[in-house]
């Protein structure tokens, strides 16, 4: 195997047993040594890819808003495959798909907000908000249009 190859592996093993510890745990429960123990590698392997805890954390963040760029991602999907407001059954449950296949990810952000007073998720949730600013709104419908009921 190339030296290349194997970086690379042990440093998406660092990624996994930190996705798994800080979505179970938190992050100030989950110390370096419990990642470097739960991915197989020394703590100095773990230091090799990352300079300090935290950066795998928002390294981990990042992975999730990359995502969420994807086709992959099933709300992105669902916010390209139909029209506003029309759509929004598609969109509730895409959501919930997202959540189930990305569970490990999405529990990052609760940490994010226990643990770090939210600092690094608001990111996440201003791509969505333009997203759903960007979708095409049908003529006389939604938010937009200035017709039907707010509610109360």
């Amino acid at each position: 195997m190339q030296r290349e190859e194997k970086s690379e592996r042990s440093r998406r093993q660092v990624l996994d047993a930190a996705l798994q510890l800080f979505s179970r745990h938190g992050y100030r429960a989950t110390s370096v040594r419990n990642i470097a123990e739960k991915a197989g590698v020394s703590t100095g392997n773990v230091y090799h890819h990352f300079p300090d805890k935290e950066t795998i954390f928002k390294t981990l963040l990042d992975e999730l808003w990359n995502a969420a760029e994807t086709r992959r991602f099933p709300y992105r999907r669902a916010l390209i495959a139909g029209q506003f407001p029309d759509n929004l059954e598609l969109l509730g449950a895409a959501a919930r798909e997202s959540i189930r296949e990305f569970r490990q990810y999405f529990a990052l952000i609760y940490v994010d907000v226990i643990e770090f007073d939210g600092t690094h998720g608001p990111k996440f949730y201003g791509v969505i908000a333009d997203r759903i600013a960007a979708l095409p709104v049908r003529a006389g419908r939604g938010p937009t249009s200035g017709t039907g009921s707010q509610p109360g």
